[in-house]
């Protein structure tokens, strides 16, 4: 295989996809390295993510503002969203969920989308259930996010004093209050 910026073995292990900057998805038969099958999808791609839903055929990727959610087998982009002020992105593969947080002038938000039917769906839509962009959750100012992280239902914040934090019934809980970590950015 040629290099890549992201690479995925099947549960069969005989397989390896890669995905590079350009937008090429390829896939290999691990053991002979010969190419298997070759498509092209969105270009420069970031937070690349296959999907463990459904029928495992959904890669999640985003660039600038805007997130994807593509066939990882024909490169069809299946549905995209626009999400202003994208500044972190969490995808929990496994329940096919995706955080995001944005930051505006009006302050920090969370997104939440989940993917189903090979879309992305609102988790959270307030008071229009037929929207079909996810309503933002403003995050308390005092928090400053700067990573999110998904996981088994539950959504994580690092915030840029270096406290982790859980949401909790809509509330965040600070789960380690110390600098034990801080972005190295910052």
């Amino acid at each position: 295989p040629s290099i890549y910026n992201f690479g995925y073995i099947g549960s069969t292990e005989t397989t390896l996809m890669t995905y590079n900057s350009s937008g090429a998805i390829r896939y290999w038969d691990i053991r002979s390295s010969a190419l298997k099958l070759s498509t092209d999808t969105e270009s420069n791609l970031q937070g690349i993510a296959v999907l463990q839903t459904e029928s495992k055929t959904t890669m999640f990727g985003y660039r600038n503002d805007t997130i994807y959610l593509i066939n990882r087998q024909t490169g069809a982009v299946l549905d995209q969203r626009t999400v202003t002020g994208l500044r972190n992105v969490s995808v929990d593969e496994d329940r096919g969920e995706i955080d995001i947080i944005t930051q505006g002038t009006a302050g920090d938000f969370l997104h939440e989308y989940r993917v189903q039917n090979e879309r992305f769906v609102p988790r959270t839509n307030g008071m229009n259930a037929l929207s079909n962009n996810a309503v933002p959750v403003i995050i308390d100012r005092s928090i400053k996010p700067v990573k999110v992280l998904r996981r088994n239902a539950s959504t994580f914040l690092l915030s840029e004093s270096g406290k982790l934090l859980v949401n909790e019934g809509g509330r965040y809980k600070t789960i380690i209050p110390s600098h034990l970590w801080r972005p190295n950015s910052l």
